[in-house]
C-alpha cells in the first residue's frame, strides 16, 4: 500500500493480487486518519499459541520525503470469537521500527495508522520474531 500527496488530496494506491493498482482517494490536511488492518495471523498454526516476541516494519519513501511517523497497534485473541485486545498504539519511525509485545495467543491483528497523510510512503516488510509454544489452552 502506498499513500501519496496530489493537489491537496491523499491518495491510497494498492496493488491487488494481478497487479493491478487501485486508487482510493481520500481527504488530506490531517483531516482524516488513514489505516490498514491485517486480517487475523496465525502464521500457520492455526490451533497453536504463539508466543511473539516483537514485530519489526520495514518503511521507505522517495527520495527527499520524510517517512511519517506511523502508529502501529497489536491485537491478539486465543478464539476468533473473542474480541480482540489490543496492547496501545506505538509510534513506528525509519530509524526505530520495533514493535515489542512479549505476548502469548492464538490469534495476532496488526492495525497502522497514518494520523496526517500528506507524505508519499511505503510498507515493504513486516517481520516477525517469535515461535510456537504449546497447543489449545
Amino acid at each position: 500500500m502506498v499513500q501519496s500527496s496530489i493537489a491537496g488530496n491523499a491518495v491510497i494506491l494498492r496493488t491487488d493480487a494481478n497487479g493491478t493498482m487501485i486508487n482510493y482517494p481520500a481527504v488530506a490536511s490531517g483531516s482524516v486518519n488513514l489505516f490498514a488492518e491485517s486480517k487475523d495471523l496465525d502464521f500457520g498454526h492455526h490451533d497453536k499459541q504463539k508466543y511473539v516476541d516483537r514485530f519489526v516494519f520495514a518503511l521507505k519513501a522517495p527520495a527527499g520525503v520524510d517517512v511519517p511517523a506511523l502508529s502501529v497497534n497489536i491485537g491478539y485473541r486465543d478464539s476468533l470469537e473473542d474480541s480482540v485486545t489490543w496492547l496501545g498504539a506505538r509510534i513506528i519511525e525509519l530509524d526505530n521500527p520495533h514493535y515489542q509485545l512479549r505476548t502469548t495467543a492464538r490469534f495476532f491483528k496488526i492495525k497502522i495508522t497514518d494520523d496526517f497523510p500528506v507524505a508519499q510512503w511505503k510498507l515493504t516488510q513486516i517481520e516477525v520474531y517469535g515461535r510456537i509454544v504449546g497447543g489449545r489452552l
